[in-house]
């Protein structure tokens, strides 16, 4: 919440970066899933398990590089991870 009234996300453009980056993040390992599984015969029912791949990586990134990331890069990669999660529980 402070990020969003007055940190790195307060403007409305920069909020929106992670929302879509979060999106493609979960659009994309969908897709190459169902291709990679339309091309082979493979079943489709598994489709979202690849979507929840992101929050590893961005928590990951945060735990191994700590406090030394930029506030701006660090507000990122944390509404990236939120709003990933977010998504895929609506999955």
């Amino acid at each position: 919440k402070r990020e969003m009234v007055a940190g790195q996300l307060r403007d409305p453009r920069a909020a929106a970066l992670p929302i879509v980056a979060a999106l493609c993040g979960m659009a994309v390992p969908a897709l190459v899933y169902t291709l990679t599984n339309v091309v082979g015969g493979g079943s489709l029912g598994g489709w979202a398990v690849p979507t929840a791949t992101d929050i590893a990586f961005a928590l990951a990134v945060l735990a191994v590089i700590g406090t030394s990331l930029p506030s701006a890069l660090r507000a990122f990669l944390l509404t990236l991870a939120v709003v990933d999660d977010l998504f895929a529980i609506l999955i």
